[in-house]
């Protein structure tokens, strides 16, 4: 390839909704240096978009799709029309879908997969976990490049699917620092959640934690999801309703009345959580479940906020009170949470990636 040519790179993503991986694509897309790369998006299914693009609109191709399965002979067909040096996939079942057809993409085009979570522990959740275990393990070795957004994250693809570290990429999330909440001054503590109300996020545990306290205080839960309706009738049923404000999605999830005090997490799982980062990016701490994942790389205990045993509700309470009077330095959380993920660093490695695999090929 001459110096002179755009290296041309297809994004392949299962939609443009409201979550975390959703918002890492668009910011990658969004934010690529167009004068060294040639970017298009295909997007499996764009019924509920969420994120906007910059690049230019028929660069974008919405397959309408009933799922990533059924999508795979357009996506074969495009990749032959495009002849991209680069197809990047972003979620596991994409990301397993063409590595085993490979074979059928253009030959001189490398696959990178960019995995979102962790992925021994997000199969548990899906149908036949055996035999999409044992899938993964056969063909996830197929892509020439596999992007994971923390170490925890690479030990899991090497360790339970065989993939060489040379093949694997850790590239963290970026953070831009979100619209500041509107003021200041609170009379009682307010915490603040953002996530899907998904059961891997453990919502339930974090209710009957705040339900411990012995205190006024108010929780405002950001984001929707499956699960809505049962966290709201657990509020009721733990006499915590009054205190528990549910927002759904929003765009500015932080821009809520009053400044939290703390940023509370209980999942079983994440991979390299945004909301984490953003609560950092406004001197926010979080009290967290030391899960698998990425949490244990972001949350310092004592500089930017506590890990709790996961499944103890109870020390989860007992953290949140230690929180409210430990001594954080708002102004230390956020410069370093910026300077330690600023976009500017987390485009360039991304970019760096894309040139160094065309000069293996």
């Amino acid at each position: 390839m001459l110096n002179t040519e755009k290296i041309k790179i297809l994004v392949a993503v299962p939609s443009l909704e409201c979550g975390g991986l959703e918002k890492n694509v668009a910011f990658l897309i969004n934010n690529l240096n167009l004068d060294k790369f040639d970017v298009f998006l295909v997007i499996i299914n764009n019924k509920n978009p969420y994120f906007p693009i910059k690049i230019d609109k028929e660069k974008v191709i919405d397959f309408a799709a009933a799922g990533a399965r059924k999508a795979m002979p357009a996506l074969i067909k495009i990749t032959k029309e495009i002849n991209p040096d680069i197809l990047l996939t972003a979620s596991n079942h994409l990301n397993l879908l063409c590595a085993i057809y490979k074979h059928k993409f253009p030959k001189r085009m490398k696959l990178l997969a960019r995995e979102s979570s962790i992925v021994s522990q997000n199969v548990k959740f899906g149908k036949f976990p055996w035999m999409y275990n044992q899938m993964l393990k056969h063909f996830y070795k197929k892509t020439d490049v596999l992007v994971c957004q923390s170490e925890y994250m690479k030990r899991d693809l090497h360790d339970n699917y065989g993939i060489p570290d040379k093949k694997i990429r850790v590239i963290s999330n970026a953070v831009i620092a979100p619209d500041p909440p509107k003021g200041n001054v609170h009379s009682i503590p307010v915490f603040i959640s953002v996530g899907r109300l998904r059961p891997e996020k453990g919502m339930t545990e974090m209710l009957k934690a705040v339900s411990k306290l012995d205190f006024p205080f108010m929780l405002h839960i950001v984001g929707d999801g499956p699960e809505r309706n049962r966290l709201e009738y657990l509020a009721v049923q733990l006499g915590i309703s009054e205190k528990i404000s549910f927002h759904g999605n929003r765009e500015a999830p932080f821009a809520i009345e009053e400044k939290p005090s703390l940023f509370l997490i209980t999942s079983q799982y994440e991979g390299f959580p945004n909301a984490v980062l953003e609560a950092g990016a406004l001197g926010i701490p979080t009290i967290a479940y030391r899960a698998p994942g990425g949490l244990v790389e972001i949350i310092r205990d004592g500089e930017n906020g506590f890990l709790v045993n996961p499944g103890d509700p109870i020390e989860f309470a007992q953290k949140i009170k230690q929180a409210l009077h430990y001594p954080f330095n708002a102004g230390n959380i956020s410069q370093r949470t910026l300077a330690n993920y600023s976009p500017a660093s987390i485009i360039k490695k991304w970019e760096n990636l894309f040139e160094d695999i065309l000069i293996q090929r």
